[in-house]
């Protein structure tokens, strides 16, 4: 076999360099056609973990990155090309530093390509006028804007600049940059590479600036942001590493951050959290659209087709969009073929680059939170669904919340935003065999029964204690244990209703009987009886993963007034 090439990391400078590169390297391993190709890279990412749904690339993207003529390049595909062809350790890492390398500079199309004009505003759009008032202001900080996928950061991040700039800021320059932190197909734009850009932006040497290391090329960036009114707006960030030598240390202008992450910029840096559009907004958002006549006359169709949309300003622009396309169908109709499309299928392509960039542990506990019932976990819930100690779980749910896939709700409780727990739902039915979700589901199972029966016993005091057994987590007094039954009741009743389904009617007998009597003395007779019905109804078992268990089978209610539950309390007290 011929000597195997390996590139020195200074000898590609360009996508064509690389695709001659690759076809070399190709001829080395015996040239393997692009369908075994595809194969292999199917069993590197296998290997490493990728889910299934992600691990088997086209073949005719895996033939372009060895064609001229192309300018896109996706680092982590080319990589998986190299290893499936044979090469790892060291000459690997080489290679690995050899495409870094000629994405960091600024002639090639490694990401973070400069432009020196503001993007045009995007319609419809619709609300966020308090948000828009909150960045009127001029301020040397760091304006970092999150939220969830689809929630209109980057419309918001241009609204908000072009309302800077209107306002006079952005005299010496107002840059735009891309930085593919979340994009589906291509890597985070390297910081070298996107210094570079905004530098020649700035008018500096492209010469000069190309001599540069990546820590000159920050410094002097840093320097000339000091010096001029200059406006930029740094879209999709992927994280602090890629962030930190691009933003200012002091600033005469401003500098805007779109981010999925809610953690990126830095502690110096103001915030805003973009949250989903609220009824109001939608229906003006689609009357922008469709026509306020029509909006005005089926308001219940507007309601609904935001709920299907997770009230989500991009889904809803696209669902606006294919209303004004077919005017013959009412909103109704409308709503209708929404609620007919597979679940999850909307927010999939948005989510799935934020799924990508978990832990496989995080990854794990999201796919298995879907299959919780109810609409709200806590640290011990997931936990008990992913086999983990409840602390490790915590540290879970919080990196999910900063990815913005969980929604914290109250201490140390946590609910999926819209639309997100079909996603993690499809997922886990995907990933996770059936002895997986059942094992999770049966820790689940375990968890509520063992501690709705602590927190009934920590109410019933020492003296009638036998009959409720405490053999869940003890609860330190009365006050804590009213705090879970009032929290929680709703998601056991769901839980109950899910063990009848899978055939684990023990966990469902046994949350009756700790139960039952509470939920009677809190005036929730109703929903008793519907837990007896659980407990004594036998049911024909079906899969985890089945059946009408998307979603909770009793309802979550608002929390009521703790007074009956007290009294409930004291009514099993001893005498």
């Amino acid at each position: 076999m011929d000597l195997l090439p390996i590139p020195d990391p200074g000898s590609l400078r360009t996508p064509d360099e690389l695709a001659q590169s690759l076809r070399a390297l190709r001829g080395w391993a015996g040239n393997p056609s692009y369908a075994e190709l595809v194969r292999r890279i199917g069993a590197v990412r296998a290997a490493r973990g990728v889910p299934a749904s992600e691990r088997m690339p086209g073949r005719v993207t895996v033939y372009d990155c060895f064609r001229t003529g192309r300018r896109r390049i996706d680092m982590n595909l080319v990589l998986d090309i190299v290893t499936a062809l044979g090469v790892e350790g060291s000459p690997r890492e080489q290679w690995r530093r050899a495409v870094r390398a000629m994405l960091c500079r600024p002639d090639s199309d490694g990401g973070g390509r400069v432009s020196t004009e503001l993007p045009v505003p995007v319609e419809p759009f619709a609300g966020r006028s308090a948000e828009l008032r909150a960045v009127a202001g001029p301020d040397p900080r760091p304006l970092v804007i999150t939220g969830m996928p689809g929630v209109g950061k980057t419309q918001f991040a241009v609204r908000a600049a072009r309302s800077l700039a209107a306002a006079g800021l952005g005299a010496h320059g107002r840059l735009f940059v891309d930085l593919h932190g979340y994009h589906p197909c291509l890597p985070p734009a390297e910081p070298a590479a996107v210094l570079a850009g905004l530098l020649v932006a700035l008018g500096q040497p492209a010469e000069r600036v190309h001599r540069m290391s990546a820590r000159a090329r920050a410094a002097r960036y840093r320097e000339l942001l000091a010096e001029r009114d200059v406006l930029v707006v740094l879209d999709d960030a992927a994280d602090d590493d890629q962030l930190r030598h691009l933003l200012p240390g002091t600033s005469r202008g401003a500098t805007l951050v779109t981010a999925r992450n809610a953690l990126v910029g830095g502690a110096g840096a103001r915030r805003i959290e973009l949250q989903p559009l609220s009824c109001a907004e939608v229906a003006e958002l689609f009357g922008q659209v469709v026509g306020a006549d029509r909006v005005r006359a089926e308001p219940e169709a507007v309601a609904e087709l935001g709920r299907l949309c997770g009230n989500l300003p991009l889904d809803l622009a696209v669902s606006a969009a294919r209303i004004a396309a077919t005017p013959a169908w009412s909103l109704a109709d409308q709503a209708r073929r929404l609620a007919a499309r597979p679940r999850g299928a909307a927010a999939g392509p948005a989510l799935a680059a934020s799924y990508r960039r978990l832990a496989p542990a995080d990854r794990r506990l999201f796919r298995l939170l879907a299959l919780h019932p109810g609409s709200r976990a806590d640290a011990a819930c997931a936990g008990a669904l992913a086999g983990r100690p409840a602390a490790q779980a915590a540290e879970s749910l919080v990196r999910l919340s900063h990815e913005h896939l969980l929604r914290p709700v109250g201490d140390d409780m946590y609910e999926f935003p819209c639309q997100v727990r079909e996603f993690a739902f499809d997922l886990t039915v995907e990933e996770d065999p059936y002895s997986v979700q059942l094992t999770a589901l049966e820790g689940l199972l375990e968890h509520y029964s063992g501690t709705a029966a602590a927190a009934v016993a920590a109410l019933s005091g020492p003296a009638r204690a036998g009959r409720h057994p405490a053999v869940g987590p003890r609860f330190p007094d009365a006050d804590s244990a009213i705090g879970w039954l009032e929290r929680e009741w709703a998601s056991a009743v769901a839980v109950a209703a899910r063990a009848a389904e899978i055939g684990r009617t023990e966990h469902a007998c046994a949350l009756s009987r700790s139960l039952g009597r509470y939920l009677r003395d809190t005036d929730r007779g109703d929903v008793a009886e519907t837990l007896q019905c659980h407990a004594r109804t036998p049911r024909t078992p079906t899969g985890p993963a089945e059946g009408p268990s998307r979603r909770a089978l009793v309802p979550e209610c608002p929390v009521r007034d703790a007074e009956p539950a007290r009294r409930h309390g004291a009514a099993l007290e001893p005498t």
